[in-house]
């Protein structure tokens, strides 16, 4: 039987990623959501979303995209516990979902507001492309660069302490 009619009566396989912040977090309820939606293989790490390389979602992405090559035809699920996990922001996470949609990979979130399987192809993608833009703001990192009306504020303090010393 060819590859490709192998990977289309298989079940989807799921490769899960689990990420916390910080060493006094815990990834056992993530590990514990990921084992449970049928993931075959989790990666998890311990690593600020400040540092841009994480390695184990490197290597996540990789399996991936090396098992969807191997047989074409076959569900490859990308699977996280929730959406700030893999991004840290929407331009991140937009940038994440095209790199899946171009090998052919799913993406799983199992909660929050987004939770569901994307499909990369047709209606998937562009109904995760809209929803992605309504991400919470509270969620998203900003600097002055993405507010610049933080950057240009004038320091009310500053001017009156200046005046006042005269």
């Amino acid at each position: 039987m060819p590859a490709a009619e192998i990977g289309a009566a298989a079940p989807p396989i799921r490769i899960g990623y689990a990420r916390c912040s910080t060493k006094g977090q815990e990834l056992d309820s993530q590990l514990v959501a990921l084992r449970a939606a049928g993931c075959t293989r989790v990666f998890s790490e311990k690593i600020s979303t400040r540092v841009r390389v994480r390695p184990e979602l490197e290597a996540a992405l990789a399996l991936c995209r090396d098992i969807k090559s191997a047989v074409p035809g076959q569900t490859v699920i990308f699977t996280v516990h929730e959406l700030k996990r893999p991004a840290r922001n929407a331009a991140e996470l937009m940038t994440l979902a095209s790199g899946l949609q171009a090998a052919g990979i799913q993406l799983e979130l199992l909660s929050g507001p987004l939770t569901g399987i994307y499909d990369p192809n047709g209606l998937g993608a562009m109904l995760f492309a809209a929803r992605c833009w309504r991400w919470p703001p509270s969620w998203i990192v900003t600097t002055s660069a993405t507010r610049p009306w933080r950057a240009s504020r004038p320091r009310l303090r500053a001017a009156t302490t200046a005046a006042a010393r005269r």
